[in-house]
């Protein structure tokens, strides 16, 4: 039985009938086209809220219905790609219609609807210039929704008025700022509602109100943020006064009211380069203004949960689909909880988070565990029983330390360098105590570095130890049988392995090299032929070619290089469906998902069951996170900088074994491959 989590095999598929395999992954919706924009509308007449998506062939309308199950999406082909959506009654006549355009024409295309869950042909709407932005609002109180454009004069207002008409349009002057983002409120409280216009690459936001000849007349500019470009407008800290949440170029802010048209003292909530969207809600009924931001480059949605004061002590995040562009809250069950709906720009699939009332939300739940996630190893580093993280991050440089609470959450604890460009971390004790080190490669600097750890979950300055040239694999056991822990260290580019030697002192006195096949990426420590000594298998995943080192009464013996019929490769292995027999997990790529192969008792591996996870995920991580007996993963994301937490819901036939209780025996379906050594 192999020691590590990694095994080697060469894979055999069957298609085998067995239980469902479950993971609590993202829920996605099909949509047919990439979606832009999305608004919620009610548009045949029952008590569930409906939804019109701007995608790249025009619009698509979701009916809702009970437990979020929506219709199949209908289509209205328009000529070119709406990027601005949005809706309101333009003709007062009771039904909801839609607003939408495209950044290459002039003009806004109006679908007036039904009342019965389709909408009329688009008329168009001629305009002075390329529009930049849409934003609908009853500015004159007649029951009627107006509609406000956006353009690089300013803005332009459109007054609603019958079926196919609008009165005469009338420029707004916005002193010489681009309407790229703006909304109306009624900050003063006098009625009538205020133009709120954000400076798009400066840093203000000027304040126009309307005066009682319906004309908009600039009041205040205010700073908030470096370029700001999108925000959401509500009572933030509960003193009545409307107060601005503002997406800039340093993440989300809070900006105070003081309900005269004044704006102060930005408070940044949210620190991301790469903030798409921001809307408020009241996440877990507690009356209190909550705060949800689409973060494009993480591909997650930031859930910031308030006091009622301003103050967000808690936060969560989900993962959602690749490029999320649009963020709405909505009832979209009519549990009377709230859920998230978010679009993504490349994919053909919105992304919906159901709420559970309490602030947090059904989906994949993500955490920001430092840059560049790159590999990991789970193990209880603080004595809690709880499963803790080990993360190397490869372009930083440093190994973070991340404390697990038992409920598939984890809190950052330490950083600390550890090289150039870690590849690979592993355990061992290397100490005359009972905690658990940790060894990782250094692909950059030629070397390992070992860190002592301690009772309480802390890591000790690294130890640094020189190994062959490109080190990104190791694997820890006793090689020379003195009853302590010792390194092989895989070396690419010198086309070794590198054994140090341990004293059980926290000292490495000497180190052999032995010169294996070319370019090596991984490297298994384990009983090749039950004979009760440590061997050492050494390859490279692109050949079928291996070399093994023998364990003998003395140590290792010189390697033996030969090949196998297959390629050897190293997977990550764990029973996922609590059979009894070993699974393979593998990360897609290409097309955002994690892979699970259910092993078979009879030595094969079933077909592949795919599960959605964030955007190109790199890594895995087994382990029962929850601690409710069934073997979880977490997922690492190196180039959205975003850990996932993949819940076991499987369920299992039998009783669970409580995660208190050491690992069940399981069979071996590999061992047979490597006996014929």
């Amino acid at each position: 039985m192999w020691s590590a989590s990694w095994v080697a095999t060469a894979l055999l598929l069957t298609a085998v009938a067995a239980s469902a395999l479950e993971f609590a992954t993202r829920e996605e919706i099909a949509l047919g086209s990439p979606g832009r924009r999305v608004v919620s509308v009610k548009v045949n007449g029952d008590d569930l809220p409906d939804y019109v998506f701007a995608t790249d062939h025009g619009l698509a309308v979701l009916l809702g219905a009970r437990e979020a199950k929506f219709s199949s999406p209908t289509s209205i082909r328009l000529s070119v790609a709406p990027a601005f959506l949005v809706s309101g009654d333009f003709d007062g006549d009771g039904r909801a219609d839609t607003a939408s355009a495209s950044i290459t024409e002039p003009s806004v295309r109006v679908a007036y609807g039904d009342g019965d869950g389709g909408f009329g042909q688009a008329q168009a709407l001629a305009t002075s210039g390329r529009v930049l932005f849409l934003h609908s609002a009853d500015v004159n109180s007649d029951g009627r929704s107006d509609l406000l454009v956006g353009s690089g004069d300013g803005v332009i207002l459109f007054r609603g008025k019958a079926r196919a008409e609008f009165h005469e349009p009338q420029t707004i002057d916005t002193q010489g700022v681009e309407g790229r983002w703006f909304t109306t409120a009624d900050l003063n409280g006098d009625g009538r509602v205020e133009l709120i216009v954000l400076e798009t690459g400066g840093e203000a936001v000027g304040i126009f109100e309307a005066d009682e000849q319906e004309a908009f007349v600039p009041r205040q500019a205010s700073f908030v943020g470096v370029d700001p470009h999108a925000a959401a407008v509500a009572d933030v800290d509960g003193d009545s006064k409307l107060d601005l949440v503002v997406a800039d170029q340093r993440g989300v802010s809070w900006v105070r009211g003081n309900g005269k048209f004044v704006f102060t003292d930005p408070v940044n909530l949210l620190r991301s380069d790469d903030i798409a969207a921001v809307a408020t809600f009241d996440a877990n009924a507690d009356g209190a203004t909550d705060i949800a931001a689409v973060d494009r480059r993480r591909g997650v949605v930031h859930v910031l949960l308030n006091t009622g004061e301003g103050k967000f002590h808690r936060r969560f995040a989900y993962v959602v689909g690749p490029n999320p562009e649009a963020l709405l809250p909505t009832d979209a069950n009519g549990d009377g909880v709230p859920d998230l709906l978010v679009t993504s720009r490349t994919s053909p699939r919105i992304t919906l988070c159901r709420g559970r009332g309490d602030g947090t939300f059904r989906g994949l739940p993500a955490f920001d565990l430092g840059p560049d996630p790159s590999f990991a190893i789970a193990y209880d580093a603080n004595g809690d029983s709880h499963l803790d993280l080990a993360i190397a991050h490869r372009e930083a440089g440093v190994l973070t330390l991340s404390f697990g609470d038992g409920h598939g959450g984890f809190r950052l604890s330490a950083s600390m360098p550890v090289g150039t460009d870690p590849r690979a971390v592993a355990l061992g004790h290397f100490h005359s105590d009972d905690a658990t080190d940790v060894v990782v490669a250094n692909f950059g600097s030629d070397d390992v570095a070992v860190l002592a750890g301690n009772s309480q979950g802390e890591l000790a300055a690294p130890l640094f130890l020189a190994t062959g040239l490109g080190p990104n694999a190791v694997a820890v056991a006793d090689f020379d049988r003195d009853g302590h822990d010792d390194i092989a260290v895989a070396n690419a580019l010198s086309n070794s392995v590198s054994i140090i030697f341990s004293d059980g002192r926290g000292r490495f006195p000497r180190t052999l090299n032995y010169a294996v096949v070319p370019k090596p990426d991984f490297v298994l420590a384990g009983d090749l032929g039950g004979t009760g000594t440590i061997d050492l298998l050494v390859g490279n995943s692109r050949s079928e070619r291996v070399s093994i080192l023998r364990g003998s009464a003395n140590g290792l013996q010189e390697p033996v290089t030969d090949a196998f019929s297959n390629r050897i490769r190293p997977v990550v292995s764990a029973d996922f469906d609590g059979d009894g027999t070993p699974d393979v997990v593998r990360t897609e790529e290409s097309d955002d998902t994690v892979a699970i192969l259910r092993g078979q008792r009879e030595g094969g591996l079933g077909l592949p069951e795919r599960f959605s996870v964030g955007r190109q995920p790199s890594a895995v991580v087994p382990g029962d996170f929850d601690e409710d007996g069934k073997v979880d993963l977490v997922v690492l994301h190196r180039r959205t900088r975003t850990v996932a937490f993949l819940r076991n819901v499987t369920q299992h036939p039998g009783t669970p074994v409580p995660s208190s209780s050491p690992p069940a025996e399981v069979a071996d379906p590999w061992r047979r491959a490597m006996e014929a050594w």
